[in-house]
Formats: C-alpha cells, structure tokens, sequence
C-alpha cells in the first residue's frame, strides 16, 4: 500500500531522509521491502501547487515518518 508523506519543502525532506540520500546527493529510491517516489512540488488538476514537497512510499516505513504521512481522498498521477 502506498502511503502519502508531505514535507514543508525540498529541504526538510532531505533532512528527515538524509539516510535515503548517497554520498552524491542523489535519492536512494528503493531497497528491500521498500522503494519512494519522490514528487517534489505536487500540483492540482488546474495546476494550483498544494503547500509542502511531496513523496510516495510503498512498503516498510519506519515510524519516525508517521508524523508526515497524510491522508489523501482521491489519488492520482497526471503526466503532461
């Protein structure tokens, strides 16, 4: 199951995932039971950005991202 994690920006999810981030600054996105998509800026379907940085996680989370884990009613990806 995917679960939806919002961060206030680019920085602070690099903070809280620094473990995910190799020596050349580059997301490590998946290992075993685990992988993250990271978004960035999220936008609408009218293209109004919503507030914070966003990241996709499938798989085992561990319990210090709880606290930005968000609900989301009706998901979906638009690609242009």
């Amino acid at each position: 199951m995917t679960k939806f994690l919002t961060f206030a920006d680019e920085a602070q999810a690099r903070e809280i995932l620094a473990e995910y981030i190799n020596e050349d600054g580059e997301w490590i996105t998946g290992g075993l039971y685990w992988s993250m998509l990271v978004l960035g800026v999220v936008s609408d379907a009218d293209g109004n950005p919503y507030p914070g940085y966003g990241v996709n996680w499938a798989g085992d989370m561990p319990e210090y991202l709880l606290p930005f884990e968000v609900e989301v009613e009706t998901p979906a990806n638009v690609f242009a």
